[in-house]
């Protein structure tokens, strides 16, 4: 979903950039900004929120998080498709993917054993980012091909599964809370 969302990013970027005289400066420029901001705001939330959130609503909490951002920012950019409130919904998702998101994730195998541990991020990590990484080019080919989507209708495709990442994560959150449960 992430990577959708980047995809509708950039193509909103070049057609940003192509009303200005140095097209790429004005690439360059606005990267640089957003990924200052992004860096910024994941220091502060791993700073002075993780630690928090996992306090407050634990881990099983902590990973809803993320996908209810993504709803609600998915939600917005599909009825309000503009440029600046899709920058502001993406660093706001990359900000709280690599901060709280990523934290969460790896907090997930604490109550597994080492074997778990060991096989689980092996499949995790070489299998399914890459499974992941073909959805996205399917989900994008499928879009421009088929339904002649523009991108920024992609975000109603990122708003749809979003719901089935809620869903997934609420499912997830429940059978962490168990295993918790059953090591305490």
């Amino acid at each position: 979903m992430n990577s959708t969302g980047e995809y509708i990013l950039a193509k909103w970027v070049q057609i940003y950039a192509q009303q200005g005289v140095d097209v790429k400066l004005i690439i360059g420029e606005f990267y640089g900004d957003f990924y200052t901001w992004v860096n910024l705001f994941s220091m502060l939330i791993q700073l002075l929120l993780v630690s928090r959130i996992f306090q407050w609503i634990h881990i099983h909490g902590a990973i809803l998080i993320l996908p209810f951002v993504a709803f609600l920012g998915y939600g917005l950019a599909t009825f309000i498709p503009m440029f600046t409130l899709f920058k502001l919904i993406k660093i706001a998702e990359n900000s709280i993917d690599y901060s709280l998101q990523n934290t969460a994730r790896h907090a997930l195998f604490l109550p597994l054993n080492q074997q778990q541990i060991f096989e689980g991020k092996t499949v995790i990590d070489a299998l399914c980012w890459r499974l992941g990484d073909l959805a996205h080019v399917v989900i994008i080919f499928i879009g421009l091909k088929v339904f002649k989507l523009d991108h920024y209708e992609f975000a109603a495709v990122n708003l749809v599964i979003s719901l089935f990442w809620i869903i997934l994560a609420f499912n997830l959150a429940r059978k962490h809370k168990q295993l918790v449960n059953e090591h305490a």
